[in-house]
């Protein structure tokens, strides 16, 4: 309700300047403007139902947001709900509402231009018989920090508003125990990256465990040259500007990772003959046991678990628990890109920069890059336990499951992961390594602490190997660090993205 009677305003604002002659204020409407405007006017005349008026509705707030006057001597940043914002921000005493206040409407405004942008994004895709990629490539130029529309523009104003804050009401107080600033006293116990590092290998280590003795049920994958993966992952192939649905860099020929896809599957019924634990044939059908097949995916359900810690732990600045949550290994069907990538050698997840309305208005997207256990066992995990449990849901799940199992890196055992998934699995090994379980948002802001102090200074023309950029951020790099976007990946180096 609050966007919609802001919303209102907005559209009241506009037909009232340009209907009323005694208004004290001029706004520069385009023409393309003026054209909506009157389309929107002549449908209120007709005494129009919701779903005939909503086409010239959106035409008109569509051309509110994504056109500007080319007047040279107003400014790219003076449009009409630029100057509707303004008006909107002062009382009826004629002073401006607090910065609070202030931000809130402009989070409003963003909100609202979204919905625009998201509306005309799903009409164009009807339209144009297209997926989501192609439409948003076309539309994307309005959406960001240097384009010279009012979304761009309440971006910008919501950063400056943001940065109004004190950082020290961003980050909290912590006590460190050393004058290095390397060790956090953090109730009970003390939290320092070689507090990290012990998470990691015992992760690893219960990983591994579940994975030798349950998920591959004792087979010597060294033997077995079917299993290998290229332990110079510089050698793999992908292609970050391919975002037919479905596709990943296991795909591509030249990788010859197809062999991959079945090796678990063929050992599973060829070691075992017509009658094994997973399986039975039964004349010409070969049928799967359920609850074996259920203890698996149970088992693999642990296994990812752990591979989640490991994930949150080893690839620098700790993403949100949603970010995580949804990283996807392959192009979606409904046609956005993945988020798991080779590149220079390197696997590296892209995730976008999540941030609440009022913060940010455009795409940014944060390189993370994994350590090189962690990687290696991510790619073997997909590459060799993934389609067993594909092949197992399509038999004895729903297709909503057969979908998470194929598109996503956490698909959930009977539902999709959240950000409380990535917390629970965070808070159950450190407390099983550190003694005191920590969770998502805990870690975020011991790990910011300690990077505050801990970090060094890299020249921009010289970017440092990813992993030594772990730990942390400095002042100016979410600009010249993640300040990246979808048309920057390919062959683009981790190095210049972390």
């Amino acid at each position: 309700m609050q966007y919609s009677k802001y919303l209102a305003q907005l559209v009241v604002f506009v037909l009232r300047v340009v209907d009323l002659a005694d208004v004290p204020y001029e706004v520069p409407f385009t023409t393309e403007q003026r054209s909506a405007i009157a389309s929107f006017t002549s449908a209120l005349a007709q005494s129009p139902t919701d779903s005939s008026l909503h086409p010239p509705l959106h035409s008109l707030l569509f051309s509110l947001v994504a056109h500007s006057s080319t007047d040279p001597l107003l400014g790219k940043w003076f449009t009409p709900i630029t100057r509707f914002q303004v008006l909107s921000a002062v009382t009826a005493h004629g002073d401006f509402l607090n910065t609070n206040d202030i931000r809130r409407l402009n989070a409003q405004l963003i909100y609202i231009m979204r919905a625009v942008m998201f509306t005309e994004i799903t009409s164009r895709m009807q339209s144009q018989n297209q997926t989501f990629f192609p439409v948003y490539n076309e539309l994307r130029p309005y959406l960001i920090v240097a384009a010279e529309t009012p979304y761009a523009y309440c971006a910008a104003l919501a950063g400056i508003l943001r940065a109004a804050e004190s950082k020290d009401q961003m980050l909290p107080t912590v006590q460190f125990k050393d004058h290095e600033h390397t060790i956090i006293l953090h109730h009970d116990i003390e939290f320092s990256y070689t507090s990290i590092a012990s998470v990691i290998k015992g992760a690893i280590a219960e990983y591994d465990s579940i994975l030798n003795d349950t998920l591959l049920f004792g087979i010597s994958i060294e033997d077995d040259p079917d299993f290998a993966l290229p332990s110079d992952l510089s050698a793999l192939y992908d292609q970050p500007q391919n975002f037919d649905p479905g596709f990943n860099f296991f795909d591509d020929p030249r990788n010859n990772l197809g062999r991959l896809q079945h090796v678990l599957l063929r050992h599973m019924l060829e070691d075992y003959g017509p009658k094994g634990f997973y399986h039975y044939v039964d004349g010409e059908k070969c049928i799967f046991r359920m609850q074996p097949a259920l203890r698996f995916l149970k088992s693999a359900f642990e296994a990812e678990q752990r591979l989640c810690t490991m994930l949150h732990f080893s690839y620098g600045q700790p993403a949100r628990g949603e970010e995580l949550a949804t990283v996807t290994v392959r192009n979606p069907r409904h046609g956005a890109g993945r988020n798991l990538h080779i590149m220079q050698g390197f696997v590296t997840i892209l995730t976008g920069y999540w941030k609440c309305a009022d913060q940010t208005g455009h795409d940014k997207l944060i390189a993370r890059v994994p350590c090189p256990a962690v990687a290696q066992r991510l790619l073997f995990y997909l590459g060799v336990i993934r389609p067993v449990q594909i092949a197992f849901a399509r038999v004895f799940l729903d297709k909503d499951a057969v979908e998470r199992y194929t598109d996503y890196l956490f698909p959930g055992f009977h539902k999709p992961v959240d950000g409380e998934f990535v917390s629970a699995c965070l808070r159950a090994d450190t407390e099983t390594y550190l003694t005191r379980p920590i969770g998502l948002k805990d870690y975020r802001q011991l790990i910011s602490a300690l990077s505050r102090w801990n970090r060094s200074y890299y020249p921009p023309d010289e970017p440092p190997h990813p992993y030594e950029l772990q730990r942390g951020h400095e002042t100016t790099t979410y600009d010249r660090r993640y300040g990246i976007s979808t048309d920057m990946l390919a062959g683009a180096d981790p190095r210049r993205l972390t």
